[in-house]
């Protein structure tokens, strides 16, 4: 039973909705970047992306930890560097390609980061939460 309690308490601190933005970001950048156009246009679209995101999710994720005072604070760190983890380079990387025109290698580990911190997401929400 304390088990079970356990797994459920372990999968709360999870949210579906990060693990898909994550990979919706993953997959609008890589769109992006194959369009043929100007660096610094492609860092402006990155960040039209990708800053919504980082609202949005931190938000989630500060309400998620209002309304839940007593969860541990690292289920509150877990949540939010799954989505840092692929938001961060790729804020990075748009600021970059729009101020200096170059920034594409901080494009590699936000898609690679994401994929990740959904694919986690992911686990979590299929292992640990007792149906």
């Amino acid at each position: 039973m304390a088990s079970s309690n356990a797994a459920i308490a372990a999968g709360a601190c999870v949210n579906p909705d990060d693990g898909i933005a994550c990979l919706l970001l993953v997959v609008v950048s890589s769109a992006l970047v194959l369009v043929p156009q100007s660096t610094r246009l492609l860092g402006l679209e990155i960040l039209i992306v990708v800053v919504p995101m980082l609202v949005i999710t931190v938000r989630s994720q500060l309400t998620h930890r209002r309304q839940n005072r007593d969860d541990p604070p690292l289920w509150t760190l877990s949540r939010m560097a799954g989505t840092a983890a692929a938001t961060v380079p790729c804020t990075v990387a748009g600021v970059s390609l729009a101020l200096h025109g170059g920034g594409f290698y901080w494009l590699a580990p936000a898609a690679l980061l994401g994929i990740i911190g959904a694919v986690y997401n992911a686990w979590v929400l299929l292992v640990e939460i007792v149906r």
